[in-house]
């Protein structure tokens, strides 16, 4: 390619002057982007690249009006430098919103990253505020490169190597001219976004799991962010979150909304297109008290009644034919001089539990005893 495709790559010089060279991430991300460059995909631009007696000021705004994607190294000393805040992220922040230039973050050191907003063209009065949180970095803000093993760091780079392939080679992959604000990919996200219907889809509550860990001064801001994202995502407008809890190191945001909105979410998740919101790893899209992400027991009163009671009438060698098919462990449901109401229950909860059939897999089986074909 005679012109490859920009990637501008902002960083504070102090992240580049370690003795270590496992700390200088310009040069270990400049490293994992080399293929890129020798097989002319695409040019990985730094002020490095300055030559000698160019004007450098004038060169690296006339390269930020030239990139398809520009990756930014944060930390307090990128936070802190005057230049940036004033002549590159505004800039960039710019051109995310008018032509689609893609902005990834990498989260070197633990910042003020949440918290630090830039103006836009006017750096100290500037009308327009502009937020580089609202944009999903490369890994959790929660976990920075300098908190991983070299290994983790690595996998991190290589996932912003591959998604800038990704990018310079189709150029129109963007949902739209502005940047995305989640992992989304290609058009599906688009074509599943439900359209108006004059059916009013019914509210139920359920939860998305992330990967991290929460801190109190997080919490607001994390439920106000990600209930906004998912609201776009969805097209649910009235989306709100209820509560959040961190469970085993992971973070579990209680939402309420419509069906149709949750059963969008849940379609991006399980097809690989929604993997991260605003940084945070998606571990699961769930309704409550479903760990396994199974479909749950119908959630109308009377239809769950009926199923309890099918259950409850089959008879005992039916029943333990159940068991046997479904291989339930022993210990799960009690022996067969148990009353039947008991073992129903078990039944239940095992086949809903994540080491369960499903209900789904349970109300099939159900059918074919009843009713064999």
């Amino acid at each position: 390619m005679a012109n490859p495709p920009r990637i501008f790559i902002g960083y504070a010089h102090t992240d580049n002057d370690s003795p270590d060279p496992s700390k200088r991430w310009l040069d270990r991300l400049l490293e994992m982007l080399g293929p890129l460059q020798l097989q002319g995909l695409a040019k990985a631009w730094s002020d490095h690249d300055i030559d000698l007696g160019e004007a450098w000021h004038r060169t690296i705004q006339d390269t930020l009006d030239q990139v398809v994607a520009a990756v930014l190294l944060i930390s307090p000393a990128f936070l802190n430098s005057k230049y940036i805040r004033n002549s590159e992220v505004p800039v960039l922040l710019k051109h995310a919103q008018e032509r689609g230039v893609k902005i990834l973050p990498i989260i070197i050191k633990h910042s003020l990253y949440e918290e630090t907003t830039f103006k836009y063209p006017d750096p100290v009065h500037g009308p327009e505020e502009l937020s580089l949180a609202s944009i999903q970095a490369a890994n959790p803000i929660s976990k920075p490169l300098t908190s991983m093993t070299e290994d983790e760091q690595d996998k991190t780079l290589l996932k912003v190597a591959r998604k800038l392939k990704e990018i310079v080679e189709n150029p129109t992959l963007a949902l739209s001219t502005k940047q995305d604000e989640t992992n989304l990919t290609g058009d599906f996200a688009q074509a599943i976004v439900p359209q108006p219907t004059s059916q009013p889809s019914p509210q139920v509550r359920w939860q998305i799991v992330l990967d991290g860990e929460l801190f109190s001064m997080d919490e607001a801001r994390l439920v106000d962010g990600i209930v906004s994202q998912l609201a776009k995502i969805s097209g649910d407008a009235d989306a709100e979150g209820k509560a959040r809890d961190s469970i085993d190191g992971s973070v579990v945001l209680k939402l309420k909304g419509t069906e149709a909105g949750f059963r969008v979410v849940k379609s991006l998740y399980q097809s690989g297109n929604l993997r991260e919101i605003s940084g945070w790893p998606v571990e699961a899209v769930e309704l409550p008290n479903n760990p396994s992400g199974r479909t749950p027991l119908p959630s109308n009163l009377q239809q769950r009644l009926r199923f309890t009671q099918r259950l409850a009438e089959i008879p005992g060698p039916q029943f333990e034919q159940l068991l046997f098919a479904l291989q339930v462990p022993k210990g799960i449901v009690a022996g067969s001089s148990s009353p039947q109401g008991q073992r129903v229950a078990s039944l239940l909860e095992w086949a809903e539990s994540q080491g369960g059939c499903g209900i789904d897999s349970l109300e099939a089986l159900l059918d074919d005893l009843i009713n064999p074909r």
